[in-house]
């Protein structure tokens, strides 16, 4: 019975409806299920056997009920809800009110519990119909007021000379009537009641739902603001990788094409640097050792007050420098002090907020280090990029530094050769010279000697002529 009950209340609902259309598509299948089985049917049977064709009239009116209460479950069935609410809230009241004119007479007036019966019908539309369904709530509200200000006008048209009033005034039919009517309006009252207890429940699953919405809005939220603060933090990273290594491909380039003296190279590199960072001032600074002492001496720099160019070398033992490039380590200096650093420009003199020292190293050996300083807070890609850019610094000065110890070395050779091929050439010369003198001198000992041996040859000659004087003087 609960089954056939339950494919009664569901008669012309689909899956595809809301759940609002639902409620009063059922709604409309209940009430029609009891006036048709409450009051129709009953009353009906009740007037047949009773008074048979005396009240044939009201048998009439009872069967058009009976139909209407058929023709509104055909229509659902049939899917027309709109028409179907329409008919049980018109008919229901035009039924109620052609019963109530056609027993009252016009001299006694409205009849109490017809006119309760009339009231507790007119309630109905407000039952199947929502409030969003405020326009048939306004057609069917007019009929109800049309209804009850015609009603002397279809008493007078409708009244029967047939019956006995006062048994629908005062006997038990108007005791019956009355208990319909209340019945009638218990179970108006009873789904209203339902309906508003219905619709509190799903007001509260709605704010509930609602709270969980927005519960799940709000982590949605969240979530939608950490991957956006992710998004843009990776954004940020990828434009930062992008600028570096922009940066690190363009100095690449740059040191590549770039050709003189460690001093020029210095210049380009820190120039350029000071531009590509927008920075305010730079300087770039190689180690040297002299006499056994270690110094940074400035090769470079950008934007510097001149009056620093004073003092072109620093000890490493002495000052923040020094620290970095003993250290091996970058320093970065945050609120430097007044008389730190000075920067003069057409706005006066000013002074870095930030000032970043980074040792020129690679593979652990220091080269010397760069100094540059911003009115700007450093940033720490900037920072990993000029640590990077320093290593390719490093590499560069280094080469350039080895090529020009080379190339003096060279010269240095050189000019040694040469000056053995001039050494070479003298003592040539001077080795000729000499084998000329000694030429010279065996010559002029040939001579002497030839001389000598003729000199010794007449002096024999001599000596035998005298021998021969002497001999012939005896």
């Amino acid at each position: 019975m609960n089954k056939l009950l339950n494919t009664l209340w569901d008669l012309g609902i689909g899956e595809e409806q809301e759940d609002q259309q639902k409620k009063h598509i059922r709604l409309t299948n209940k009430i029609t299920f009891y006036l048709l089985f409450g009051t129709c049917l009953p009353f009906a049977l009740f007037i047949g056997i009773a008074f048979g064709k005396e009240y044939s009239v009201l048998l009439i009116m009872l069967v058009i009920g009976t139909i209407q209460c058929l023709s509104i479950f055909a229509l659902n069935y049939f899917q027309s809800y709109n028409l179907s609410r329409l008919l049980l809230s018109i008919g229901s009241v035009s039924l109620t009110m052609a019963y109530h004119c056609y027993v009252a007479s016009v001299e006694g007036g409205p009849i109490p519990s017809s006119s309760m019966l009339q009231l507790s019908v007119a309630m109905i539309p407000f039952i199947i119909f929502g409030i969003h369904e405020w326009h048939y709530l306004s057609v069917l509200v007019v009929v109800n007021l049309l209804a009850y200000l015609s009603f002397d006008r279809c008493n007078a048209l409708l009244e029967s000379d047939h019956i006995d009033e006062s048994l629908f005034r005062y006997g038990v039919w108007d005791v019956s009537i009355g208990i319909g009517a209340l019945l009638m309006a218990y179970v108006v009252i009873y789904f209203l009641s339902n309906s508003n207890r219905s619709t509190q429940l799903e007001n509260n699953e709605l704010i509930k739902a609602m709270n969980n919405s927005k519960e799940e809005l709000q982590a949605s939220e969240k979530k939608l603001t950490e991957n956006f603060e992710k998004l843009q933090s990776a954004q940020e990273e990828e434009k930062a990788r992008n600028w570096s290594n922009e940066g690190l491909a363009f100095f690449s380039d740059l040191i590549r094409r770039t050709s003189g003296s460690i001093e020029e190279i210095s210049y380009d590199i820190i120039a350029n640097l000071i531009r590509y960072l927008k920075y305010n001032q730079g300087g770039l600074f190689l180690l040297v050792e002299e006499g056994g002492e270690s110094f940074l001496e400035m090769k470079a720099s950008y934007a510097y007050d001149r009056k620093k160019f004073f003092d072109k070398r620093i000890n490493i033992e002495h000052g923040l420098l020094g620290q970095c490039v003993q250290e091996k380590e970058t320093v970065l200096l945050a609120d430097a002090p007044q008389d730190y650093i000075s920067i003069v420009s057409g706005l006066g003199d000013s002074n870095p907020d930030m000032i970043i020292m980074v040792p020129l190293k690679v593979n652990d050996e220091v080269f010397g280090a760069l100094e540059l300083a911003s009115f700007n807070e450093i940033q720490e890609h900037e920072v990993e990029f000029i640590e990077k850019l320093s290593e390719t610094i490093a590499t560069s000065l280094a080469s350039v530094k080895v090529n020009e110890k080379t190339k003096y070395l060279l010269e240095d050779a050189q000019m040694m050769t040469e000056q053995m091929k001039a050494q070479e050439e003298e003592m040539r010369q001077n080795m000729e010279e000499l084998l000329a003198t000694q030429e010279e001198v065996e010559r002029k000992n040939e001579e002497t000697e030839k001389r000598l041996a003729a000199s010794k040859e007449r002096e024999i000659q001599l000596e035998e002529r005298i021998k021969e004087l002497e001999s012939q003087l005896k």
